[in-house]
């Protein structure tokens, strides 16, 4: 889904104090963002901004041509990912999952298997930066790895959490 700028919609699964400011640049670059997290209270300043809310991840997914998780723990990837209510029975085919969370590869790769029989794809995009700070003024770097073209598809938003002359997209 599109809006009126021609940006396809986005989602992000995990509005704490790494995805609130990967958020923010978003909606700067002027993307359509509708967002989901455990807690409601801290997606809120994201919708005052103009992101969209979503009740659960599957909701949340519905629509997105690339779908972003940003959650602490592996346990909390593989819970917004999976399930009845997870962001993979929203998504659609051709859409991008794309991992900036804390997470283990075995964990990654469970949901990965489970996403390319749905015909989407995944990106495994750990954030390094010496803490939240880094994102706080979009100063991250992002390591990349998985599918070539849905990387592709997909830099021009991972470019969108940094600023001009401030951090890298590796």
């Amino acid at each position: 889904m599109t809006d009126k700028t021609g940006k396809a919609q986005i989602t992000f699964i995990g509005t704490g104090a790494m995805g609130k400011p990967m958020v923010r640049e978003l909606l700067k670059s002027g993307y359509p963002v509708k967002v989901n997290d455990k807690y409601k209270s801290a997606a809120e300043p994201l919708v005052e901004a103009g992101a969209m809310w979503a009740d659960t991840p599957k909701k949340s997914a519905v629509g997105s041509e690339v779908v972003f998780t940003c959650l602490p723990l592996p346990e909390h990837v593989y819970e917004n990912m999976m399930g009845e209510d997870g962001a993979l029975e929203g998504m659609h085919a051709g859409s991008i999952w794309v991992d900036t969370s804390t997470t283990d590869y075995h964990n990654t790769l469970r949901i990965a298997d489970e996403a390319i029989k749905k015909g989407i794809s995944s990106l495994e995009a750990p954030v390094s930066n010496l803490s939240h700070m880094g994102a706080d003024f979009a100063n991250t770097s992002i390591y990349v790895g998985g599918d070539k073209e849905a990387y592709e598809r997909s830099q021009s938003r991972l470019h969108s959490f940094r600023r001009v002359g401030h951090g890298s997209i590796r």
